[in-house]
């Protein structure tokens, strides 16, 4: 008799108590993508394209070489654009299942006392949008670079990816090195929301809802499944609920009507029992200027 009431004092104090489970936090999936990591594949103007002998961090490296000349050139634009594309083809461009596009870029050029070193990112999708991003590397630094693919113009199939730069950004006769690595896709294991915010220049007090802009990142079941939000001010909360959201970037609106919001300042919270995942958003209520005054 002791040992079982042993075994079950035993069995109470290692199961875990429902509702009080540690925070899960999300892994990254990645994937890499090994065609842009070929040189033969790149078309370069005004610039040469080639594969460095060192690896970084296990990856192949690719050395775009660029001479600034005002004076060569195009006859028409002899200050002009040197540039390296790659055409992307098929599945190769299927980037929707994804959150992020990553790479490592790196900047070697013979004036290193310049202020910037601007370089241009562009990349078209198959309805022929251009997505275009300054990404100014750091002379004789890797730097990372992050972008969001809720970012770019739907849909996320991608046919052209390149970088560019503007002679007339430089002087005649610098030469520039860019180096770049690592190119990947990833995304997370669960759902989360990179950005969350509540938009309009006031929110009146008869408005009854909120307009949030949030962008969502994970798979898209999880998304649909919901995210957990909390409206507090200060120590109390108001209302929790989970909603449904889409993957990717998005406007929704939450009706917060019975909650009869008097002016104040309040939060609003994504995942707050989960500090890996958690984002706020502040607001205020200000008092209507139609709202009966009685």
């Amino acid at each position: 008799m002791r040992i079982v009431l042993f075994i079950v004092l035993l069995l109470v104090f290692i199961t875990p108590s429902p509702g009080h489970s540690e925070p899960v936090e999300a892994q990254i999936d990645t994937l890499q993508l090994e065609f842009l990591e070929n040189p033969k594949r790149w078309s370069p103007w005004e610039s040469t394209v080639t594969l460095e002998e060192e690896l970084l961090a296990g990856r192949p490296i690719i050395k775009q070489h660029i001479t600034i000349d005002h004076f060569g050139g195009d006859e028409k634009y002899p200050i002009g654009w040197p540039r390296m594309y790659f055409a992307v083809k098929g599945d190769e461009g299927k980037w929707l299942e994804y959150d992020a596009l990553q790479f490592q870029v790196r900047a070697d050029v013979s004036r290193p006392s310049m202020k910037n070193i601007p370089l241009t990112l562009q990349i078209k999708n198959l309805a022929k949008e251009m997505f275009r991003m300054s990404i100014d590397p750091v002379h004789g630094q890797w730097k990372t670079i992050t972008i969001l693919l809720a970012d770019l113009p739907a849909p996320q199939q991608i046919i052209h990816f390149g970088f560019n730069i503007s002679d007339s950004n430089y002087q005649h006769g610098d030469v520039l090195d860019f180096r770049f690595s690592g190119f990947k896709l990833t995304r997370s294991t669960l759902c989360q929301v990179d950005n969350l915010q509540i938009t309009g220049p006031a929110i009146f007090s008869d408005r009854g809802c909120l307009n949030l802009q949030i962008s969502i990142s994970g798979p898209a079941a999880e998304a649909a499944r919901g995210v957990p939000f909390q409206i507090q001010q200060g120590d109390k909360i108001l209302r929790q609920e989970t909603l449904p959201v889409v993957r990717g970037r998005s406007t929704m609106e939450m009706d917060v009507s019975e909650l009869r919001l008097a002016p104040g300042s309040y939060i609003l919270t994504a995942f707050a029992e989960n500090p890996e995942l958690r984002k706020d958003a502040a607001f205020t209520i200000i008092q209507s200027p139609w709202e009966d005054k009685k």
